[in-house]
This record gives C-alpha cells, sequence and structure tokens, in this order.
C-alpha cells in the first residue's frame, strides 16, 4: 500500500475501523495482494471474517470454563473448610453408620462396647489424618 492510499484512509475512515480490518485480515483467505485485500476492506467496510469470529467464540468458551472450573475449585475448598470446622464426632458418624451397617449385613449386631471401640478408632484415624494434613500445608 502506498503512503497516499494509507493518508487517504487514514483521513476518510475511523482509526478504529482500520484496526479492526488490520486485525482481522490474518483470519481472512489468503489474497494474491494482501495489501489490496486491505485497502478494498477497509473502504467496503467488510464484515468480520467467519475465522475470526469461530475464534472468539473458542476464546469466550476458554474463558467460560476456566471460569467454571475456578468456581468448582472454590466451592470444592469452602466445603472443605466447612467440613473442617465440623465436630470430630460428626465427621466420623457417617463412616460409623456405615461400618454399623455392613455388620449388619453379615447378621452380626455390634455391642455397645464395640461401637464405642469403632468410634475411638475412627477419631484417632481423623486426629492423625489432621494432623498429616496440617504437616503437609505447612510445608
Amino acid at each position: 500500500m502506498t503512503r497516499r492510499i494509507a493518508r487517504d484512509l487514514a483521513t476518510e475512515h475511523p482509526a478504529a475501523v482500520i484496526r479492526q480490518q488490520v486485525a482481522w485480515q490474518r483470519y481472512r483467505p489468503a489474497a494474491k495482494s494482501p495489501a489490496g485485500a486491505l485497502v478494498q476492506a477497509i473502504r467496503d467496510g467488510w464484515p468480520a471474517p467467519p475465522a475470526w469470529v469461530e475464534a472468539q467464540e473458542h476464546e469466550a468458551a476458554m474463558a467460560r470454563q476456566a471460569e467454571e472450573e475456578a468456581a468448582c475449585r472454590e466451592e470444592d475448598e469452602t466445603r472443605r473448610w466447612e467440613w473442617e470446622q465440623k465436630p470430630p464426632e460428626e465427621r466420623v458418624a457417617g463412616r460409623l453408620q456405615f461400618w454399623l451397617a455392613g455388620q449388619r449385613r453379615k447378621g452380626r449386631e455390634p455391642s455397645a462396647s464395640e461401637v464405642a471401640t469403632k468410634r475411638a478408632a475412627l477419631l484417632a484415624e481423623l486426629g492423625s489424618s489432621i494432623g498429616t494434613s496440617r504437616e503437609a500445608g505447612s510445608g
């Protein structure tokens, strides 16, 4: 493109329109005269090329996916924090119930002392896993 044509385009068209056509140029099919195609695109106000539209949609989809993943991580962290704030008895209750159900499926009804022993073991396991996770988090 000659200086005269560039000057005429700059005078006749807003800078934003020229910048947009320049940005879109790489998404257009190859032309015999890329400069001539750019001049014509600016003069005629060519619309965005489909490849550019697809690239924008892909970029938007990737951004949405990243936002969704970040939101999921935040929700997981919140749930984990809320779980860790619960009293130990409440945290082992589900595992204790699962153990009791398994014993009953086997035809056994655990005694109160067996239940207390299992509860104590679960609480001890919970205590050791809390210490391990704190040590890992402080490193």
